[in-house]
């Protein structure tokens, strides 16, 4: 098909490209702002290791070593239950082990907790009451002092939002409506040459059979 032949197409079918377009769009707003439930983060950050120290050298395997072991244990029964408990969340650990992620950038000591919840508010005090259960569980399990939680200028104070994300969401839907336009339009105007084609050639075969019929 040529690109005439395709702008051809489009102008018979505009009608038909409109509504797939604002059909889709229409549906996509639906399902985002009624039917998803939306999803709301909150960090926590978490400095592991002893970086206040009279000596000039940080045993990076040290340091290494206690953020693998303070990650190991934020996940653990022994930290998530009392936090359940406390929250009265009629929820299991494993539970709330999905709703967690946890993050750590090479060579840093900063270990960052994230909770996911529908509920914004919800999801700070679960990532606040899992930052204070584990820094008591692990000063317990380790006898070792070096986790402190961060608070201050830089750190989240409020959730955000993190889905759906309208914007790009609707841009996709868009996208999306319109190519699903330019299809269909595309697919009736190819079926409906078939049957133009297949009623022409019905049309030509009776007349043909009329004109014989006459010579008899």
């Amino acid at each position: 098909m040529s690109i005439i032949e395709l702008a051809e197409v489009l102008r018979r079918r505009i009608k038909l490209i409109a509504v797939s377009f604002l059909s889709v769009v229409l549906l996509a707003f639906i399902l985002l702002q009624f039917v998803f439930n939306p999803v709301h983060q909150f960090k926590k950050q978490i400095l592991i290791g002893n970086i206040n120290t009279s000596s000039s050298y940080v045993d990076p395997i040290t340091n290494e070593q206690l953020i693998q072991t303070y990650i190991d244990l934020v996940e653990s029964s022994a930290v998530l239950e009392p936090v359940i408990s406390k929250l009265e969340l009629k929820r299991t650990v494993k539970d709330v082990q999905d709703q967690l992620f946890i993050s750590n950038n090479k060579n840093s000591l900063v270990v960052t907790l994230a909770v996911h919840d529908k509920s914004p508010d919800l999801a700070r005090e679960i990532a606040n009451e899992i930052a204070e259960s584990s820094a008591t569980e692990f000063k317990e399990v380790t006898e070792v002092d070096v986790v402190n939680i961060l608070e201050g200028k830089g750190n989240q104070t409020k959730p955000e939002k993190i889905f759906p994300n309208m914007v790009v969401s609707m841009a996709i839907a868009a996208v999306v409506g319109l190519f699903a336009g330019v299809g269909i339009a595309m697919l009736k105007d190819y079926f409906d040459s078939i049957n133009e084609n297949r009623a022409q050639k019905e049309f030509i075969r009776s007349r043909t059979s009329k004109g014989e019929r006459k010579k008899y």
